[in-house]
């Protein structure tokens, strides 16, 4: 699978480059004096470090965990845009904390020209340590002290080991690692800069990290004054059994499954693309409404062995296309009252992030990442049986808390205090599918009686991917994808990302900061993909739910003033 779909699911790993941070100086603010009695009871400093300008700060492997800033800064470029890295990149000046709460972890950035805001920086998949490579930006751009924390393990990703018969560690990773966290961060706030600085505290997260955010604001509508949630894995109890569904339909290696070769993943999303990409007017390669999209027709008149239209390189049997229809079917249950949603289907444009649940090995046995979450979580023994009463058994464990519930949120009280809400969700994420995070969105508007226009924004992004990117045809991605969402940075160059955060059209965490502090509400935003490093290839509207971009100008689609928002 090519890793860069898989890393919204999982944490970043861990470089091995470092070089030992500077001790801070006897007349130094940044010491562990400044801090430990501000500390809540059993936690400790695990180590405070003054980082210079322009260096780098975070771990090393899982065995041996190191700290400090890198020596070479392009060293730390180079590792910052590979898997391999865990660091906090070009930093300003700031004062580096990592606090032990007893049961988990969290890193803290403070830099030295500080705006009196904090961002909590939230997590990903079931992996733990600290997401430094997503912290960076913080004090880098908005001058934001910035926290993130380990949810209470070290793990490769698809390890949950750490979660069976432990409820204690399960709840640390679904909120109580969040909310101890950046409360604790508060206080230590405080005792740095001032005990009555801290200005607002805002909360950015995808995947995970999504529901990380709406998870806390279910519980404490008072910890975060403006969250950024992208594509959240908010519904735990329906989403799992959901993606073990899918390996029930398509158990890799076998003769009526897709997805079991590379050139699979190569015809079946082009064929689709080429056969969708029009049905909102304009050929850009990109499907901007996969709701006309009829996957039926297009697997049978496009795909199909002897189809008219079939590619060349490639074509599905009959069995087959059988098997890719079902993929984009609703996960529907039935019971003694009738049938219901268990999961929606993902769209159709969505097939690049497909390999991270149906590629050769992630699913193919009572061991890949799905099953694995039933076996570690909900306690069921190694080579269960899969049925739709893994449902019900999630439902009455909701194990960790980790569900949000959008129907148990005080969004009065968030209303009232002022908190700003902004979700976003790539339309052709195939792991997330967009109709649960539409669900969730409509789900609150239901709950908030009217009121959620005074406090959320939703926001539909034409062809992304999980969290960021999109597909691409070998030298540039396709869609616009980049618009200040946390990780994008690590799929840009510095160049790229400098032109696009702090910007409050095309960035939507600065629109979230000037939201919450008075200074108007978003309305759309503009988001970008390049053909270099530095030339614009597309930049174009992203429009509040539930409106959509329409074209209004065919002589130069690539342009966001051939687009508005209807």
């Amino acid at each position: 699978m090519r890793l860069h779909y898989f890393l919204a699911l999982v944490l970043p790993s861990f470089a091995r480059n470092w070089c030992p941070g500077r001790v801070p100086s006897p007349t130094s603010r940044c010491k562990n004096s400044t801090f430990s009695e501000f500390l809540p009871l059993g936690a400790s400093i695990e180590t405070v470090r003054e980082v210079g300008e322009g260096e780098c700060f975070g771990e090393d492997t899982y065995s041996n965990i190191f700290y400090g800033a890198l020596s070479n800064t392009n060293v730390c470029r180079n590792a910052q845009d590979s898997a391999p890295c865990n660091y906090a990149v070009h930093l300003p000046t700031s004062c580096a904390l990592i606090v032990d709460m007893g049961t988990y972890r969290f890193g803290l950035l403070m830099p030295t020209n500080w705006s009196g805001s904090l961002m909590t920086v939230g997590s990903y998949s079931y992996g733990g340590g600290i997401n430094w490579k997503d912290m960076w930006t913080g004090p880098k751009y908005y001058n934001l002290a910035t926290i993130s924390t380990d949810t209470g393990h070290n793990s490769t990703p698809p390890d949950m080991r750490w979660a069976r018969g432990n409820e204690e560690a399960q709840k640390d990773w679904g909120y109580r690692s969040i909310d101890g966290s950046t409360k604790a961060a508060k206080a230590l706030l405080g005792a740095y800069y001032g005990q009555s600085s801290l200005k607002h505290s805002y909360f950015s997260g995808c995947s995970t990290g999504g529901r990380q955010g709406l998870k806390q604001l279910q519980l404490d509508q008072s910890l975060f004054d403006g969250l950024l949630i992208g594509a959240p894995a908010w519904n735990q109890i329906h989403m799992l059994p959901w993606i073990t569904k899918l390996a029930t339909i398509n158990p890799p290696g076998r003769e009526f499954s897709v997805y079991n070769n590379a050139s699979e993943y190569t015809f079946i999303p082009r064929q689709i693309r080429e056969a969708c990409d029009s049905l909102d007017g304009v050929r850009d390669n990109i499907i901007s409404r996969p709701d006309l999209c009829n996957i039926t027709t297009v697997a049978h008149n496009n795909l199909s062995c002897g189809a008219t239209g079939a590619p060349p390189d490639g074509c599905l049997k009959p069995e087959q296309v059988n098997t890719l229809i079902q993929l984009y079917q609703n996960y529907t249950i039935s019971n003694a009252t009738g049938q219901f949603l268990g999961f929606p289907a993902p769209e159709p444009g969505s097939e690049a992030d497909f390999q991270v649940y149906l590629g050769p090995g992630s699913t193919a046995a009572p061991d890949g990442f799905d099953w694995q979450w039933a076996i570690e979580f909900l306690g069921y023994q190694r080579g269960y049986s899969f049925s739709d009463d893994i449902i019900a058994d999630a439902e009455n464990s909701d194990p960790g808390s980790a569900t949000a519930k959008p129907g148990l949120t005080d969004w009065t009280a968030f209303n009232g205090r002022g908190g700003k809400l902004i979700i976003y969700q790539g339309l052709a994420d195939g792991l997330i599918p967009p109709k649960s995070t539409t669900q969730y969105f409509e789900d609150l508007r239901t709950a908030a009686s009217g009121t959620a226009i005074n406090f959320s924004r939703y926001y539909q992004v034409p062809g992304m991917h999980h969290c960021w990117t999109s597909d691409n045809d070998g030298t540039r991605y396709l869609a616009p994808w980049m618009f200040g969402g946390i990780g994008q940075q690590n799929y840009a160059t510095v160049a790229q990302t400098e032109s696009i955060l702090g910007k409050s059209d095309s960035d939507m965490l600065t629109a979230l900061m000037n939201w919450v502090e008075g200074k108007g509400a978003p309305n759309s935003m503009l988001a970008t993909t390049w053909n270099t490093s530095t030339t614009v290839f597309r930049k174009r509207p992203i429009c509040p739910y539930p409106q959509r971009a329409e074209n209004t100008d065919q002589g130069n689609i690539d342009s966001p003033n051939s687009w508005t928002c209807r």
